[in-house]
């Protein structure tokens, strides 16, 4: 489904049934829009579960809450953020790296900011709170390196906040990316009371706050500053997906 240049749309109770091993199957595209609502639905596909992008025109004011993905590529924003992207809030979602018939996501993503060179914007005001995963590889990833570069707008991710994020079996070699291109476009990440099964992380040319997490980033062009503390508990059910 393919949400373009509206203002005020609200997607609402749909249901979409596609393996995960079909290619280019995306569940609701959000494209150049705004004071939109994607809420109470259940999206299994061979793509990104939930996809915001501005192919257009800016995009702002956009909620996307309790929605259920089965075998996707995750609740994304990108890969075109060419003209920005303002106020955006993913909230009580879930995320399982399987579909119904076992088909594990061919790029088993949860949480996915991306964008690349010629194709880059800013990324302001954006949270996603209080998100489950189960069976995800790939947990957090916030890349501006998406694609190979192809022209000179920069993708600037300034303002991300990862806040109630807990994952639980994750798949083997579970890991997280927070990245951002270069020392000029530092990419701005909060995370606060993140509980992750699989603590693997790197991460390049990010302003990152920590609060309440195990995580620990490090690396070129980093800098953390760390309230410490451990997270606060969260309790994460999977909905099995709906019959037809």
């Amino acid at each position: 489904m393919l949400v373009s240049q509206s203002i005020g749309a609200t997607v609402w109770g749909i249901r979409v049934d596609t393996p995960a091993n079909t290619g280019n199957t995306d569940g609701v595209d959000i494209d150049s829009s705004t004071e939109v609502t994607v809420a109470n639905s259940s999206i299994m596909d061979g793509d990104d579960c939930v996809a915001l992008t501005t192919n257009n025109s800016a995009e702002s004011a956009v909620t996307v809450s309790h929605v259920h993905c089965y075998g996707t590529h995750g609740l994304s924003i990108g890969s075109g953020t060419t003209y920005g992207l303002d106020s955006v809030l993913f909230q009580h979602n879930t995320l399982d790296g399987k579909d119904i018939w076992g088909h594990v996501s061919s790029l088993d993503n949860g949480i996915r900011i991306k964008s690349y060179p010629g194709a880059g914007g800013p990324v302001t005001n954006t949270e996603y709170f209080d998100t489950c995963m189960t069976g995800v590889r790939n947990l957090l990833v916030v890349t501006p390196n998406y694609a190979a570069p192809s022209g000179s707008t920069i993708p600037w991710f300034k303002s991300v906040t990862i806040d109630r994020a807990k994952s639980v079996d994750s798949v083997a070699h579970a890991s997280s990316d927070l990245e951002g291109y270069d020392a000029d476009h530092l990419s701005g990440i909060t995370l606060r009371d993140v509980d992750l099964d699989a603590t693997a992380l790197t991460a390049k040319y990010a302003d990152i706050t920590l609060s309440r997490t195990d995580l620990d980033p490090a690396g070129t062009g980093v800098t953390v500053d760390d309230t410490g503390g451990s997270p606060t508990p969260i309790n994460c059910s999977f909905p099995a997906f709906p019959n037809s």
